[in-house]
């Protein structure tokens, strides 16, 4: 479920094209079962189902957490695991509802002092406000070994424990983002993707 910003992004990295998307699966809650999902979602040669958030779609924070909650429900129904891409998002109930109803958050951040101020207050108004993020793990993205902050530093300010630590390859990404392919099947000995395996 790719609602991050820019929106479509995972579309246009692996080369894909949908008719189908989140504001069509919000329209069409009540009929989502395996036929449509099927024949709807935009779907990799690997068999991953991608439903994104399109241009012509509402933004998120004008949709109800009644919605969302029903979104998730039904897509629980159909898939073992369900990745939401929320990257970009403001703070929303919407947002939250989707962090409040997940299994496992992973906080992405960078070592950027300026997102990680951002991010913390984020981080910070959600604990005043009683949200749970027991559940909360660090991604620590674009790692330089011997740049401050580090990893310790990170999980420190943010009091989350790093789940992963990815490092900093643009060669590698940007090869991989220019020819619509994954990580994976571009350049699975990369310790970069390495380390996504782990």
């Amino acid at each position: 479920l790719d609602l991050g910003l820019p929106r479509g992004d995972s579309l246009a990295l692996l080369g894909l094209e949908s008719s189908f998307n989140f504001g069509d699966a919000l329209r069409h809650l009540r009929r989502l079962d395996t036929t449509l999902i099927n024949s709807a979602f935009t779907a990799t040669d690997g068999g991953l189902r991608i439903l994104a958030y399109t241009e012509s779609d509402e933004p998120l924070e004008m949709t109800s957490a009644a919605e969302l909650y029903m979104l998730l429900s039904a897509l629980r129904q159909h898939f073992q695991h369900i990745v939401v891409n929320l990257t970009g998002q403001r703070d929303s109930e919407a947002l939250r509802t989707f962090v409040s109803h997940c299994d496992k958050l992973l906080w992405c951040t960078d070592q950027n002092v300026l997102d990680c101020r951002r991010n913390l207050a984020v981080l910070n108004q959600w604990r005043e406000k009683g949200m749970k993020l027991d559940h909360a793990k660090l991604l620590v993205d674009r790692y330089l070994k011997g740049a401050a902050p580090d990893k310790e530093a990170l999980e420190n300010s943010f009091g989350l424990e790093a789940i992963a630590v990815l490092p900093f390859i643009p060669e590698v990404r940007l090869n991989a983002k220019n020819q619509g392919q994954t990580l994976f099947s571009l350049a699975p000995r990369e310790p970069l993707t390495q380390t996504l395996k782990a």
